[in-house]
C-alpha cells in the first residue's frame, strides 16, 4: 500500500472555504464538496470512528476541523501521530448522526500558531480551536 503524502494546508483551506461559504446544497456546492473530497483522498492518513460526546472526538459537528500537534505522550489511536502536526476533519457521512469519523491528515510543514485567528475569522464555527 502506498503511503499517503502530507497535505498542503493552504490548498485545503482555499478549497474548503469555497465549499462552506455556499449555504445550500445546490449543484455548485455538491461540485465543491466533491473537489474537497478528491483532494483529501490523496492525503488521508487514517479515520477514527467516535461518538459525538466522546472525549476522543476532536470535532463539534459535521464538516468542522481542527489543527493540532499530537502530544508526545498521546495513547490510543492517535499514538502513531505523536509529535506531528495534523489536521482533523469531522465527517458523519455513512455512519449516521450517532457517530463521527475523525479523519486525520499529516500537514506538510509545521503549523504556524500565528495563523489561528486568521483561520478562525475565515471559517468561523467550522474551525475548532
Amino acid at each position: 500500500m502506498k503511503k499517503k503524502k502530507p497535505m498542503n494546508l493552504e490548498i485545503f483551506l482555499n478549497l474548503y472555504e469555497d465549499f462552506i461559504h455556499l449555504s445550500t446544497w445546490t449543484k455548485q456546492k455538491h461540485k465543491k464538496f466533491k473537489e474537497v473530497n478528491q483532494f483529501l483522498e490523496k492525503h488521508l492518513a487514517t479515520s477514527i470512528r467516535v461518538k459525538p460526546k466522546s472525549k476522543y472526538n476532536h470535532c463539534s459537528g459535521n464538516h468542522t476541523f481542527t489543527i493540532l500537534k499530537v502530544p508526545e505522550d498521546k495513547l490510543g489511536k492517535l499514538y502513531q501521530f505523536r509529535n506531528k502536526w495534523v489536521l482533523i476533519r469531522c465527517d458523519s457521512e455513512g455512519s449516521g448522526w450517532s457517530q463521527y469519523w475523525n479523519e486525520i491528515y499529516f500537514l506538510d510543514k509545521p503549523f504556524d500558531l500565528n495563523l489561528i485567528e486568521n483561520i478562525k475569522s475565515r471559517f468561523g464555527d467550522y474551525f475548532i480551536i
